[in-house]
């Protein structure tokens, strides 16, 4: 009894110093789960496999998985698959491993930008038109949301903050569009917009929510920006960039991985105490290198969206960070139970 009491404190001890570990930023390695949005395309979902390792940004094992009638936006069902929006009147529930798929109807609005809701839902933008929800599993069809009041009823990308309070871009154009925020209520949904210049802001077209600044990051034209949540303020911005801009993923470790219309994918790194948890601050590292042609987005790194399931190398790292701490060897283990 005393040494599983030892075995389960050591584990508790083992999750707590993961999840602190998790919550710094620093070098980071993992599977990205990325669209292309060219139909002609043999193969338009796909996944890479990228390293950081404090100093270089690498990718490598791209690797093809599914050729659907459409693929837009990007992110995980609550069960593990990806949910693609389809370019069209249909989203697309993708097995990751085999490229299987099926289809769900949005009844009526073009699917394109994809999100998850704090309640598990599943959110499709159309461009133009208004939102359509599905289920968590994406397993039935969609439900076409009425606008009710605000200044923009076309909401291009949807994400929600720490608080489960909705944001929304309303640029069709790849940027230069409005953003702010988007309340939802049954069936239907409002906006208040934040910006004061009406179709002034590049890159509102994607984003994203980071938990490591509790910011959300804006993505279009030639831009990446980042709003406080607090009161929807800019407080940076990164531009200059060949390209358009579309959509992207956070890690909630300091990382941004922006997917760009001309094949470019932008990392930015600034999980550095210098950079004040600004995207433009001292010691942020940026790398921008070609992923694919007609790239689109890139799903969830972390939160809403992201892959339920952990990773097999995380899971390892637990059991044997657990392990250490009891002092146990898998010897001592089997020669304690004789």
């Amino acid at each position: 009894m005393f040494q599983l009491r030892r075995l389960s404190a050591a584990l508790a001890v083992a999750i707590t110093l993961a999840t602190a570990t998790a919550s710094k930023a620093g070098p980071v390695s993992g599977t990205m789960y990325y669209t292309t949005f060219d139909q002609s395309a043999a193969k338009n979902v796909h996944k890479a496999d990228y390293n950081f390792n404090g100093s270089t940004f690498t990718i490598s094992n791209k690797t093809d998985i599914a050729k659907t009638p459409g693929a837009d936006g990007i992110v995980f069902t609550s069960d593990g698959f990806l949910a693609v929006g389809g370019q069209g009147g249909a989203v697309y529930r993708v097995n990751p491993t085999t490229g299987a798929f099926t289809s769900q109807s949005t009844n009526g609005p073009a699917a394109y930008h994809m999100s998850v809701a704090p309640d598990g839902s599943i959110l499709a933008a159309s461009i133009p038109g208004q939102p359509v929800r599905f289920n968590s599993t994406l397993t039935n069809n969609g439900t076409p949301l009425t606008f009710t009041s605000g200044l923009d009823s076309v909401l291009d990308t949807i994400v929600f903050d720490s608080s489960g309070q909705g944001w929304y871009t309303d640029s069709s154009s790849g940027g230069n569009g409005n953003y702010g925020k988007v309340f939802f209520s049954g069936n239907t949904y409002s906006t208040q917009r934040v910006n004061t210049t009406p179709n002034n802001t590049p890159a509102a077209h994607g984003a994203a929510y980071d938990s490591f600044s509790n910011t959300i990051i804006l993505m279009g034209d030639g831009h990446i920006t980042q709003i406080r949540v607090s009161d929807g303020a800019i407080i940076a911005d990164l531009s200059g960039f060949a390209g358009t801009f579309d959509q992207g993923a956070v890690d909630g470790q300091g990382h941004i991985f922006a997917a760009n219309n001309n094949g470019d994918l932008t990392f930015i790194d600034y999980s550095a105490p210098s950079a004040l948890g600004r995207i433009n601050g001292a010691g942020v590292f940026t790398s921008t290198q070609f992923l694919a042609a007609s790239l689109d987005d890139v799903a969830p790194l972390s939160g809403l969206g992201a892959n339920p399931a952990p990773e097999p190398t995380s899971l390892t790292l637990l059991g044997i960070s657990a392990l250490s701490l009891a002092g146990y060897t898998w010897k001592r283990r089997k020669k304690a139970k004789v």
